[in-house]
């Protein structure tokens, strides 16, 4: 295990487009840095969304 570990989310946006340049330079300029990926964001939201089917499945109908 290393001593630096980081969690990465890039997000929506720019993220997908920034954060794998800017992880590439963290790991020339810290070698021994352990990176770990997650996901974050309105696509991912939409993503598990649609595996959760209807909200009113899972809340009462007042709250709708």
């Amino acid at each position: 295990m290393s001593p630096w570990q980081v969690l990465v989310l890039p997000g929506d946006g720019i993220g997908q487009e920034v954060i794998p340049a800017a992880v590439e330079i963290l790991q020339k300029l810290v070698p021994q840095v352990e990176v770990h990926w997650g996901e974050a964001g309105f696509a991912v939201f939409e993503k598990r969304w649609a595996l959760l089917g209807n909200l009113s499945d899972f809340t009462p109908p007042q709250t709708l």
